[in-house]
C-alpha cells in the first residue's frame, strides 16, 4: 500500500476517534456543567485542570517516545527490538504512574488549602488519583496502536470510554448527594477507562502478542530516557498552554470562572482536534526522508489549512448561540473568552506538525527550548493581563486569561515553523496560508452581514447560514486559487485507487 493511502486512511481512522472522543468529550462535559450548575462545574473543572497537570507528569515523554522508537522497530521487521522497547518503556510507565499518584494524593490537603484556598477541592483531588493511574495505564497501550499504524483499535478504544461515561454520569451525578456530586462524576470517569483499558489489553494481545511474549535483547536505555526525558522537559512547559490559564483563574478569581472558561476552552479544543492529525502522522515522519517528507508536509499542511481557517473565523463568529446552545443561558459569560480561544484551533491544526516533524528526527530539544520560552511568557502574561481585566470587571479576568493563552501559542507557532525552516529546510507554501485566510475573512464578511439581517432564532435557520457561508468560503477559495481539480483529484486517486500516488 502507497504512503499516500496509509497515511490518509490512517487520518480517517484518527478523525473518527476524535470526532468519538471531542464529541463523547463535549456530550459529557456539557452534562455535568448542566447537572452540576457553574459553582460545582468550577470545582470539578479546577480538579480535572490539576489531575491532568500530574497526568502530564506521569506520562514523562514515554508515550511519545514508544510511538517513535517502536516505529522504528517495525519499521525495520525486527520485531525482538520492538518488543524489548516495549516492556523497558511499560515496567518504567509502571512506576512513574505509581509516584505521581501517590504524590497527588498526599499534597491533596495542600493544594486545596494553601494553594487555591478552597477546602472543597480536597475529596474531590484524592479520589481523581485513582483515575490518574488507570487512564496513564490506557494511555501508554493506546500509544501502542499509533506505533503500529492500527488507529482503528485506538478507535474502539474510544468509544467504549466515550460510551461508558456518557451513560453512566447522568444516573450517577442524579441519585447522589450535593456533597458528592463531583466525587461521583470521577468514579464514573475511573470505571470508564477501567472499561477501555480491559478492551484495549484484550486487543493488545489478540493482535500484537509479540509485544507481549517472546525474548527480549539490551536496548539502549540512556539512548530511550534522554529522548522520553526531553520530551518531558518541552511537554511540561507546554502543558501550562493547557492548563496554566484555568489555574490562574482558580488562584485569583471564584472558582465559578474557571467553569465558564473551561466551557468556552471545551469547546475550541474539540473543534481544533478533530483536524490535528500530528500524532498520526508521527510515525510516518519518522520513516520518510527527505524530498518525500517535504512533499507530504506541504500537501497535509495545505489540505488541513483549507478547513482550519474557516473553522476557526466561524467559531469565533458563533461564539454566543454556541455556547447557550450547548451549556444553557447561565453560561453565557463563557462567550467572552471563547471569542479568543476559537483561534487556537487554528494553532493545534496546524502548527503541531512541526513539532512532530523534530521529534520523529530525535531533535526534541528544538521545540522543548521553544516551548520553555513560550510558557514563561504564558505564565507573566496570564498573571498581569487576569490582574488587569478583573480589576476593571470581574468577569473580564477570562479575557486576559485567554489573550495571554493566544499570544503565548501564537509565538509558539511562528518560532517552530521558522525554526523547521531553517534547521529541517521543511515549510509549507505561503499560498496554502494566505489563501484560506482571505477566503476566510471574506466569509466572516458575509456571515456578520447575514446574521446583521437575520438573526438565527433557531437551530435550523443557524445551521443554514452557516451552511451558506461555507458555500462563500469555497467560491471565495476557487476564485483565489486555493484550490483547484488537481486538489480534488489527488484526494480521490489517494484515497479510492491502490496505485501508488506521487505525494
Amino acid at each position: 500500500m502507497n504512503i499516500a493511502k496509509e497515511v490518509f486512511q490512517n487520518s480517517i481512522y484518527n478523525l473518527l476517534s476524535t470526532i468519538i472522543n471531542r464529541a463523547g468529550g463535549l456530550i459529557f462535559t456539557i452534562i455535568v456543567a448542566r447537572l452540576l450548575a457553574p459553582e460545582l462545574f468550577g470545582v470539578y473543572s479546577l480538579t480535572l485542570t490539576i489531575m491532568l497537570l500530574f497526568l502530564t507528569f506521569a506520562d514523562l515523554g514515554l508515550g511519545q517516545t514508544l510511538i517513535r522508537y517502536l516505529a522504528d522497530a517495525l519499521g525495520k521487521k525486527n520485531k525482538t527490538l520492538a518488543r524489548s522497547y516495549f516492556k523497558y518503556l511499560f515496567k518504567i510507565k509502571i512506576l512513574v504512574i505509581l509516584v505521581f499518584a501517590l504524590a497527588l494524593f498526599l499534597l491533596s490537603n495542600a493544594i486545596a488549602i494553601f494553594i487555591f484556598k478552597k477546602p472543597e477541592l480536597i475529596f474531590p483531588i484524592k479520589i481523581s488519583t485513582l483515575y490518574l493511574f488507570i487512564v496513564s495505564i490506557l494511555d501508554f497501550i493506546a500509544f501502542t496502536f499509533f506505533a503500529t499504524k492500527k488507529i482503528k483499535f485506538y478507535t474502539i478504544k474510544e468509544v467504549v470510554f466515550q460510551v461508558m461515561r456518557v451513560a453512566l454520569v447522568p444516573i450517577l451525578i442524579i441519585t447522589l448527594a450535593l456533597q458528592f456530586k463531583v466525587i461521583g462524576v470521577f468514579l464514573v470517569l475511573t470505571f470508564a477507562a477501567l472499561c477501555a483499558l480491559i478492551v484495549s489489553f484484550y486487543i493488545l494481545r489478540k493482535n500484537f502478542l509479540f509485544l507481549l511474549k517472546g525474548k527480549t535483547i539490551k536496548v539502549d536505555q540512556k539512548r530511550l530516557l534522554r529522548f522520553a526525558i526531553l520530551l518531558m522537559i518541552g511537554v511540561l512547559p507546554g502543558v501550562f498552554f493547557t492548563y496554566i490559564d484555568s489555574l490562574m483563574l482558580g488562584a485569583m478569581l471564584p472558582v465559578k470562572f474557571v467553569g465558564f472558561y473551561r466551557a468556552a476552552y471545551m469547546i475550541a479544543a474539540s473543534v481544533g482536534s478533530l483536524i490535528a492529525f500530528h500524532t498520526v502522522l508521527f510515525p510516518f515522519f519518522t520513516q520518510l526522508r527527505g524530498k518525500q517528507l517535504k512533499n507530504t508536509f506541504k500537501k497535509l499542511f495545505h489540505f488541513v489549512a483549507i478547513v482550519a481557517f474557516p473553522m476557526t473565523f466561524g467559531v469565533a463568529l458563533i461564539s454566543k448561540p454556541f455556547i447557550k446552545i450547548l451549556f444553557g443561558a447561565e453560561y453565557l459569560p463563557a462567550t467572552l473568552p471563547l471569542y479568543i480561544l476559537a483561534f487556537i484551533i487554528l494553532d493545534a491544526a496546524l502548527f503541531s506538525y512541526f513539532s512532530a516533524l523534530f521529534q520523529a528526527k530525535e531533535k526534541p530539544e528544538v521545540p522543548t527550548k521553544l516551548v520553555i520560552i513560550a510558557a514563561v511568557l504564558n505564565i507573566i502574561l496570564n498573571y498581569f493581563l487576569i490582574k488587569f481585566f478583573s480589576g476593571i470587571r470581574i468577569d473580564l479576568g477570562m479575557l486576559g486569561a485567554a489573550l495571554a493563552t493566544f499570544i503565548s501559542r501564537y509565538f509558539f507557532g511562528f518560532a517552530i515553523g521558522i525554526s523547521a525552516a531553517k534547521q529541517l529546510k521543511i515549510a509549507p507554501n505561503f499560498e496554502s496560508i494566505y489563501k484560506p485566510l482571505l477566503a476566510s475573512i471574506g466569509m466572516s464578511i458575509f456571515l456578520v452581514f447575514i446574521m446583521f439581517i437575520k438573526p438565527p432564532k433557531t437551530i435550523l435557520f443557524g445551521v443554514i447560514e452557516i451552511f451558506l457561508a461555507a458555500i462563500i468560503y469555497l467560491i471565495l477559495l476557487y476564485l483565489f486559487k486555493g484550490v483547484g481539480i488537481k486538489d480534488f483529484i489527488y484526494l480521490k486517486n489517494t484515497l479510492f485507487k491502490n496505485e501508488p500516488t506521487k505525494i
